[in-house]
This record gives structure tokens, C-alpha cells and sequence, in this order.
């Protein structure tokens, strides 16, 4: 059996309906359609190559919603700051979905055959720079897409 099809049964079987509340930083610019996704398109994002197809990008928290902007980030010396930038806003979205799969399960991940470290690259890094793994987490996307 494929990969693909494979992950697709063992996903059917995994989901379940989720709700929660969402954090989401938006360029100032785009106060008037803060739930477009069109900005993941033109830029490209840790998940998605830019110009292939958008992301609506949410953190669970205020503080991973800041990072990925750039606003905040962790200096050398271990110390959070704030980076001068463009002004964004930041809103909350509660949500509920029928469906979703929590890919930081550790059940989920080893039904498929998978750690952590297979999604993230296994950087660290990532937590003083969200987009260092851009290119390993654009490649698991693409696979993920096509599921």
C-alpha cells in the first residue's frame, strides 16, 4: 500500500472534533481582512513555498503568534525582545471543527510512523527562529497536502 494511503486511513481512524481559541498577528495593513490568507501566498511561510498555495497561520498563544512575526524573539543571551517592525494587530478566533488531527500526539505520531523531530527538522532552533525549518516543513506540507 502506498504511503499516502496508508497515512490517510491511519488520519480517518485518528481524528476527532476539536474547539479552542487561537491567536493570530496580522500586518496593520490587513486589519480589514484579518482571516485572508493571501500574505502566506505572496511571502511563502514555514509551511508553504511562496507563490504555491496559502496558510492561515494561528498560535495557541500571544507570545508563538509574536514570534513568527518577527516581533519577538530571543537574543543571544537568552532574553526575549521585541524587534521594531511594521505595526500588526493581534486578534483571537475561537474555533470548532469537526475534524482534526493533533499532530503533537505522541499516539498520532507513532501510528504514522513518525516523531516530532520528522516534522520539525529537530532544530531547536526553531524556537529563537520559526522559519529556519522552512524547507524541511515545506516538504512535510507538500506530502501533507496531498494526503
Amino acid at each position: 500500500m502506498r504511503r499516502q494511503e496508508r497515512f490517510r486511513r491511519i488520519l480517518e481512524t485518528l481524528g476527532q472534533p476539536a474547539r479552542g481559541f487561537l491567536i493570530r498577528a496580522v500586518p496593520l495593513k490587513h486589519r480589514d481582512s484579518p482571516l485572508c490568507a493571501i500574505g502566506s501566498l505572496q511571502n511563502g511561510g514555514r509551511y508553504n513555498p511562496k507563490g504555491e498555495f496559502e496558510i492561515l497561520y494561528f498560535a495557541r498563544d500571544a507570545d508563538t503568534a509574536l514570534r513568527e512575526v518577527g516581533l519577538v524573539k530571543t537574543d543571544a543571551g537568552g532574553r526575549t525582545i521585541t524587534v521594531p517592525t511594521a505595526p500588526f494587530i493581534v486578534l483571537g478566533v475561537e474555533y470548532e471543527v469537526s475534524f482534526a488531527v493533533d499532530f503533537t500526539d505522541c499516539v498520532v505520531l507513532s501510528a504514522l510512523g513518525l516523531t516530532s523531530a520528522d516534522l520539525t527538522g529537530g532544530s531547536q532552533q526553531r524556537q529563537h527562529n520559526p522559519r529556519s525549518n522552512a524547507d524541511h516543513e515545506q516538504h512535510h506540507d507538500r506530502a501533507a497536502r496531498r494526503l
